[in-house]
């Protein structure tokens, strides 16, 4: 989980250094990756978090927190330029 903050920082920080927080697609796109980063954090840092949850929708937020990890540098690239609308 440790590896997501960091990245969603640059994200945000660019964000908003480039003009995209005036951007509603920009706005929703960070508001997933930070519930993304926040379900796994809350859930898998403590199994019992999850509660009744199976082990397939588990599995299931680490497939999404994956994903979103692996989409990370592409988002801080995109967000690193200026905003244009």
């Amino acid at each position: 989980m440790a590896k997501m903050g960091p990245l969603y920082e640059e994200a945000a920080a660019a964000a908003t250094a480039n003009g995209w927080d005036q951007d509603e697609e920009a706005v929703q796109e960070l508001n997933a990756v930070y519930a993304t980063m926040d379900s796994a954090r809350v859930g898998l840092g403590e199994l019992d978090g999850y509660g009744d949850t199976s082990t397939e929708g588990i599995d299931e937020v680490v497939a999404m927190y994956q994903a979103m990890l692996d989409e990370m540098p592409n988002i801080i690239a995109k967000y690193s330029e200026p905003y244009s609308n």
